[in-house]
């Protein structure tokens, strides 16, 4: 019994929460309406919220214009704080998702290293490490850009992430870019030429951005995403390649200098282009890679024979055994020279205020980003698949085994769409709207998962 009245509370709970953001999200409903539902205890709970979900979904388009729809926002944020409390970090993401307003106008004089982490607790599964350095340094780049210049002696922010594939070391990256409505540079690395040849280079990522922004001031305050860097080391290597490596290395020195600049094309092709000069003082700049091979320079720096587990030695007074460090921690230990060993330059080394390690998922962390992490992966096929008169369910035991497989391919975060959406290909490739407009059920358990992997390429 007791079981039943928890799981029925944690339903009404969920509920309530879901009703909230339904009412926080309302700019049309009155705030004595909103506070007077919030405040009945006797209220049917299922049928507020079914009203609410409903009222938010059919909400026309409120404003004239973008300067009269921040205007209201703002107001409800203000009316809901002083009728029920401050909105929370969740609240604010709903009223984001729901009118496109950016996350750092309605965040204004509360914005902090603490608060980001939290919206970033939203999308990304455990990587606490990862998250806290993400906020902070995310939170001294808005404020050496703000239009406050007592905060332009802060440190420039740039950091350099590193870990296994699939962990996210860009996800964080690309969330508060959206949230934020800061432009996102991406580099990618692992086919980048120097500037003038045939190819990607540098300018190149700029200009893409450029031409989806169409706002030079915006670009002042970019957040720069070298990534997949660790590629240049290797090409760095090889006889053919060391020559390009080495001039496009020289090239990001040149943009990342304290008083650096990046030329680019404002778009492509030989018509009405011109050739803008953008000063990098106030760009955030972010290097992430896989860096294989770094566990080894670590054990050597530390004298750990990385190869022989169960050898045990001394550090002062201190005996540590080897087999106890796992490829995580031999991680967490690097330093800028172990990143100078691989081959990254030291000038460049000098200018990443941070190294942030990234962690592989476990097993139980990537079942819980299958339906916890926004936005859920499996939400977004129940979604499909209602569309065609389906009620798609994933059970438990279908979620561990999903997990299961993409950890043991070490697909990492990246791999569950891959795994989920290959066991449900054949469901997907015969669906078709019943005629009798009848619900049908289609459960993905552990059995369903076997079934199908079997007959996956993969």
């Amino acid at each position: 019994m007791k079981q039943n009245e928890t799981s029925t509370d944690f339903f009404y709970d969920s509920m309530q929460s879901e009703m909230e953001k339904n009412l926080f999200v309302n700019l049309k409903m009155p705030m004595e309406t909103v506070k007077r539902i919030l405040s009945d205890k006797d209220i049917d709970r299922e049928k507020t919220f079914s009203i609410c979900r409903d009222l938010m979904l059919h909400q026309p388009d409120l404003f004239e214009d973008e300067k009269q729809k921040q205007e209201c926002i703002m107001q409800r944020i203000a009316e809901w704080t002083e009728a029920v409390g401050r909105p929370d970090e969740r609240l604010l993401l709903a009223m984001h998702e729901r009118w496109r307003m950016p996350m750092n106008k309605m965040m204004k004089g509360r914005l902090s290293p603490a608060s980001v982490k939290r919206l970033l607790d939203q999308y990304i599964v455990g990587q606490e490490a990862y998250k806290e350095q993400i906020a902070v340094a995310f939170c001294m780049h808005l404020s050496r850009v703000d239009a406050n210049n007592s905060f332009l002696t802060l440190p420039r922010s740039s950091l350099l992430v590193h870990g296994p594939t699939g962990c996210g070391k860009t996800h964080g990256l690309q969330i508060l870019g959206k949230l934020f409505d800061l432009p996102l540079v991406v580099v990618h690395c692992n086919n980048l030429v120097p500037e003038g040849y045939i190819g990607q280079s540098i300018s190149d990522a700029f200009t893409d951005t450029f031409m989806q922004t169409k706002s030079e001031k915006a670009m002042l305050n970019s957040i720069v995403l070298f990534d997949e860097d660790d590629k240049l080391l290797k090409a760095n290597g090889s006889a053919n390649n060391r020559e390009y490596a080495e001039t496009v290395l020289n090239e990001m020195l040149s943009i990342t200098d304290t008083h650096g600049e990046v030329v680019f094309n404002n778009a492509y092709g030989h018509g009405k282009t011109r050739v803008i000069h953008l000063p990098t003082e106030n760009m955030m700049f972010v290097y992430t890679g896989v860096f294989e091979g770094l566990e080894s320079v670590v054990a050597k720096r530390l004298h750990i024979p990385d190869t022989i587990s169960g050898i045990s030695f001394s550090i002062g007074d201190s005996r540590i055994t080897v087999s106890t460090f796992t490829s995580n921690e031999l991680r967490s230990m690097a330093n800028e020279y172990d990143f100078v060993e691989l081959g990254m330059k030291p000038e460049l080394m000098g200018r990443i205020g941070n190294i942030v390690s990234v962690e592989e998922l476990t097993m139980s962390q990537l079942a819980e980003v299958l339906d916890k992490a926004r936005p859920s992966l499996i939400q977004q096929y129940v979604n499909f698949f209602e569309n065609y008169g389906i009620n798609l369910q994933v059970t438990d035991d279908g979620k561990r085994r999903i997990a299961e497989i993409a950890s043991e391919l070490h697909f990492g975060a990246r791999g569950l769409g891959k795994v989920l959406g290959g066991v449900l290909t054949d469901a997907m490739t015969s669906l078709d709207v019943a005629d009798d407009g009848a619900v049908r059920e289609l459960t993905v358990d552990e059995e369903y998962v076997n079934k199908r992997f079997k007959l996956l390429n993969i």
